[in-house]
């Protein structure tokens, strides 16, 4: 009879906590869901993301990212930056700053949220709503706008990889790891580290004679990859936005789409 009752009080408390975590879940990813759609409407990351490129900082982005230290290295290597001079940069920063500001009470309300439910749950209802898991067993794919942004996206896929540009690319960056003995399963880079990064790293594991060599060698690769950008900016912006809105599946169920030729 005790153990009965035992059992019964726990199977009771964990359906609450079953519960408690639906509705949670259900809070977290609405104020998330805002969060994302404001951040892409307002786009201080795609601004921002314009900047570093114009910068050509070749060192690990996220050690002068914070405290205005990005803006003092452009002021101090402009003649290395894309930039025409100090005052596009300085116009291109502020530009970039006024956006941020613009999601701050989306962006404040979020992270209060998640810090609060993180507390209770875990950071597992953080991971999961972000991922967009989904609870109760619900498809996540019945999401408003789902199959329409994976179907975008397939489209936008292969726009891409018929690309001239996405070709030249790759065909550059597999020479350029063939050569610098990288294998992404075996090797990793280190956060915001470029192929060139890991190979001044490791220049006595490759074939390069030099590390002027292997960045005479990088250049054109990187060329390369700012024209395919560019070229495809509207892929590279809408995935972006879809992952992180509908969570991972849009793209796998969209590459799939593509490799189907659907």
């Amino acid at each position: 009879m005790l153990f009965s009752l035992a059992s019964f009080a726990q199977n009771t408390a964990e359906q609450k906590k079953d519960s408690a975590y639906t509705a949670d879940y259900r809070k977290l990813r609405t104020i998330y869901v805002t969060h994302v759609e404001s951040k892409y409407k307002n786009n201080p990351y795609k601004l921002t993301k314009v900047f570093i490129d114009k910068s050509n900082y070749n060192g690990n982005i996220q050690e002068i990212f914070s405290d205005d230290k990005l803006i003092q290295w452009v002021r101090q290597h402009i003649g290395e930056t894309d930039f025409k001079n100090i005052e596009e940069a300085e116009a291109e920063w502020a530009k970039a700053q006024s956006a941020s500001r613009l999601i701050a009470p989306e962006d404040n309300e979020f992270y209060k949220t998640m810090f609060e439910l993180s507390k209770v749950h875990g950071m597992e209802i953080v991971t999961d709503v972000m991922m967009n898991k989904g609870v109760d067993g619900e498809d996540i794919r019945q999401e408003t706008g789902f199959i329409d942004a994976e179907k975008k996206l397939a489209a936008l896929i292969k726009k891409q990889q018929d690309s001239d540009s996405y070709r030249e690319w790759r065909s550059l960056e597999t020479a350029y790891m063939k050569k610098a003995n990288f294998v992404s399963k075996r090797d990793k880079l280190e956060n915001g580290e470029s192929i060139y990064g890991w190979v001044e790293r490791n220049l006595s594991k490759t074939m390069f004679s030099s590390a002027m060599q292997a960045k005479k060698e990088w250049l054109p690769l990187e060329k390369a990859k700012k024209a395919e950008m560019a070229d495809n900016a509207e892929y590279h912006e809408f995935y972006l936005y879809a992952v992180e809105r509908f969570g991972p599946y849009v793209f796998t169920d969209a590459m799939d789409d593509f490799l189907a030729g659907n």
